[in-house]
């Protein structure tokens, strides 16, 4: 996993969260908007994603920061929700020309952490540099107390990511599967949706470790085997509904 150095604490990018690896036919527009934010190498930006659980808002700030590797771009990710950080990490970005901020509604209403962040939304804007940012809801509706920080994240691009269907979500969980060189028939994906997590985080995170538990078992993922991990699970499984 590459490592944000910048950051006093160890936050990494998983290595699947990149653009190739997103799968949600309906994102085209917000990427595109990602990808030449990125490749532009002048001018200041701010685009707001927002959505629930398992949209895909972490791992599309992720696929921002490995792209921005990619093209030698100075980067950083960091995910408000880890409780251990405080305001002054915003500070301490040096010359970054992306920042990627997640989680904000997790310090929205704090006093400091609204300061830091109209301070990092200004030296952005007069040092030309990138914030995208990722909640759960939008701008106005996380429960910011500065108005003028409501009106910033929104003054730009706002993008919903909208969660996935089962039939989009069989698709995805097939897809990431075949990176891993697995060959998941169509009943495999619906047992595994229909027993498991339909959260396309737990999913991919639950794919992670039958793609383990199937090469230490060297044996191929059906339904029988899958039964055979519900009986005795490996450690760290996901449990099924129910």
């Amino acid at each position: 996993m590459e490592m944000i150095e910048q950051l006093p604490l160890p936050v990494q990018l998983a290595d699947s969260a990149t653009f190739d690896n997103f799968f949600q036919d309906r994102a085209s527009e917000v990427i595109a908007c990602l990808k030449q934010q990125v490749a532009a190498p002048t001018g200041w930006g701010i685009t707001y994603l927002w959505g629930g659980r398992g949209s895909g808002k972490s791992h599309l700030l992720q696929a921002v920061c490995h792209l921005c590797t990619e093209e030698d771009h100075p980067a950083s990710y960091i995910p408000l929700s880890i409780a251990t950080l405080n305001p002054s990490i915003l500070e301490n970005l040096g010359d970054d020309r992306v920042v990627c901020i997640d989680d904000l509604d997790s310090v929205a209403g704090d006093p400091l952490w609204e300061e830091g962040l109209m301070g990092l939304l200004e030296r952005a804007r007069y040092g030309g540099g990138v914030v995208i940012s990722a909640a759960r809801a939008a701008p106005a509706g996380i429960g910011f107390k500065l108005p003028d920080l409501i009106s910033r994240f929104g003054s730009q691009s706002v993008y919903q990511l909208h969660d996935m269907d089962d039939e989009a979500r069989m698709a995805a969980f097939r897809q990431r599967a075949g990176r891993r060189g697995l060959d998941l028939s169509g009943e495999v994906v619906r047992y595994v949706l229909n027993r498991y997590q339909r959260d396309t985080h737990a999913l991919f995170g639950l794919l992670e470790r039958l793609d383990h538990a199937s090469l230490v078992a060297k044996r191929r993922l059906t339904i029988p085997f899958l039964k055979q991990l519900e009986e005795n699970p490996p450690a760290a499984s996901s449990h099924p509904k129910g």
